[in-house]
């Protein structure tokens, strides 16, 4: 019995996992190869208002991050009362007591294949459990959608942290600032953590295929600019209005530019040797109840850090994952591509935790003007120096 060439394309189309994959080969580029349902897939991204272009990803619901207002009940622990954008009652600036621009996420599934050191090799998403696949850390379990902020965590007239229009973001000190503000609209609230800056990373990973995101879009540089600068003009679902201008990725605006993200789970525990050399440590705390702006018994040990670097800024060569976080693991060496730039300032007693950022731009982190931006920048300053107040947030409030 033979099989007929649109037999043997049928078989071989129903062995391709359903998964959407990049593979990175090639340590010395930061390009990916799409493979499974990615492959011959195209996302493009628009530069300017009111452009239109293709990005195939736009089809895929996994990727999809509707925006809508809706109202936090703290008694129910829900969002409730939605309303979709297009819809005539929707608002950039909802006036209403905690209401809120919010963006939908679908649970998906995630598989990563490390390689020491330029890694990981193969990053690949999937609508479904699949075998070998994990739940991205940002979901609960794989049924119920999260709710995230569309904008930076910014102060309106009543006090409160929101995510509105039309707003100046909070950039101040993340551990004594950024996390008590967010708490002053209400006790469960936080600001991003190591879990929701992954699970966005794998999605950006796989939907652009490669590590330089700032080729596609150069996006905000050096100065601050206002909530609602970029998503209530943009037509296509990622892109930014002009070089050095707002940017967005999906329901997220400004996602890895102007101010730098607190990761509210993520501190690093300095250790000084009696010869004055120093190495770091990078702790997770699983359970933000804890959280008191210090390293407690609470947080748990993940791995070694970058070790003796007083003040420096350098190339991000790999990234690694244990316990579930994902990290930056090795300095780029000679014959591998930068994947990110990180920066450590660490110049005081071990008293003082180091907070860790991500994205920004030249005036939020050290950044100089030709270093490309990026998501999976690094800013981790210690405590009680003055880079610490470079960090910004989103409200997020995780439902019951």
């Amino acid at each position: 019995m033979s099989f007929s060439i649109k037999q043997h394309s049928l078989l071989r189309e129903s062995r391709r996992p359903r998964a959407y994959t990049v593979l990175f080969p090639d340590p010395a580029s930061p390009k990916g190869v799409r493979c499974d349902l990615a492959a011959g897939m195209v996302a493009n991204v628009a530069v300017g208002a009111g452009v239109t272009v293709r990005n195939d990803f736009d089809d895929v619901p996994i990727f999809q991050r509707p925006i809508f207002n809706a109202t936090w009940d703290a008694a129910s622990g829900r969002w409730t009362d939605l309303v979709a954008i297009g819809d005539e009652a929707f608002r950039w600036h909802p006036f209403r007591d905690y209401r809120e621009v919010v963006y939908r996420c679908t649970p998906f599934w995630y598989r990563i294949v490390p390689r020491s050191e330029t890694g990981p090799a193969l990053v690949s998403v999937a609508d479904s459990p699949l075998e070998g696949y994990t739940l991205a850390p940002m979901f609960r379990n794989g049924q119920d959608y999260v709710y995230r902020p569309v904008f930076e965590l910014a102060k309106d007239s009543d006090g409160l942290p929101h995510s509105r229009s039309g707003l100046k973001p909070i950039c101040d000190i993340g551990t004594t600032v950024v996390m008590p503000l967010a708490r002053s609209y209400d006790a469960r609230a936080r600001v991003e953590s190591v879990f929701d800056w992954f699970s966005d990373s794998l999605l950006q990973l796989v939907e652009f295929a490669t590590w330089d995101l700032h080729s596609l879009m150069s996006g905000q540089k050096s100065t601050y600019a206002n909530t609602g600068s970029c998503i209530p003009k943009l037509s296509a679902s990622s892109g930014c209005l002009g070089d050095g201008l707002a940017m967005a990725w999906r329901g997220k605006e400004n996602a890895w530019k102007n101010t730098c993200s607190f990761l509210c789970d993520i501190l690093i525990q300095k250790h000084i040797a009696d010869d004055g050399s120093y190495t770091t440590t990078i702790c997770h705390l699983p359970d933000m109840q804890y959280f008191d702006g210090l390293i407690n018994e609470h947080y748990v040990e993940i791995a070694p850090y970058f070790s003796n670097v007083v003040s420096a800024q350098f190339a991000v060569g790999g990234f690694a994952m244990k316990n579930g976080v994902f990290y930056p693991c090795a300095e780029a060496k000679e014959g591998t591509a930068p994947k990110a730039y990180a920066y450590l300032n660490s110049q005081l007693a071990e008293k003082y935790p180091i907070m860790v950022g991500v994205g920004g731009n030249t005036m939020t982190n050290m950044l100089t003007s030709a270093t490309p931006s990026s998501p999976f920048h690094w800013e981790a300053v210690q405590r009680m120096q003055g880079r610490e107040t470079n960090f910004g947030g989103r409200l997020i409030l995780d439902e019951a």
